[in-house]
């Protein structure tokens, strides 16, 4: 669900000088407050995308074997999906998120192995509807970078 009121948000988050709340611009020139609880729709699509992760060797080639995520909450509706090398192709995982109640570790491995390897770099990408109360806690990649030929 939304943590500001309008969709259109998309500036960094600043410091309220007064109070110390999260403050973030929007397209239309307003000034969103973080809420700490959701607001609007209970299910809106969402998109959550790790940045295009080369692990400090972007000449060294890598074979991804699993990406972690320690989540609870109902996240039955997400589509888990990877990208490599900058690329816009949606790999698959053989694994995905459930509804839990506490914090479990996710084991994210690619359906088809020969597409995680010899990568330069991978994206983590999560999309869909997710529940309320839903909640990430951390990422973790797991990799082997691959000798030079």
């Amino acid at each position: 669900a939304n943590m500001v009121v309008s969709g259109s948000t998309g500036s960094n988050f600043i410091n309220d000088p007064v109070d110390g709340s999260l403050l973030i611009h929007d397209g239309t020139g307003t000034i969103d407050k973080w809420a700490d609880t959701p607001v609007g729709d209970t299910t809106p699509p969402i998109v959550i995308a790790t940045k295009d992760i080369d692990f400090g060797e972007p000449a060294v080639r890598k074979k991804l074997y699993k990406i972690y995520v320690t989540y609870k909450g109902d996240g039955s509706s997400i589509t888990e999906n990877y990208r490599t090398n900058g690329g816009t192709t949606d790999y698959g995982f053989d694994a995905g998120f459930g509804n839990v109640s506490v914090w479990t570790r996710l084991e994210l491995k690619p359906d088809t192995a020969s597409e995680a390897k010899s990568i330069y770099s991978c994206q983590l990408r999560l999309t869909g509807s997710c529940a309320t109360n839903f909640m990430i806690n951390d990422i973790s990649f797991i990799y082997r970078t691959k000798g030079i030929k």
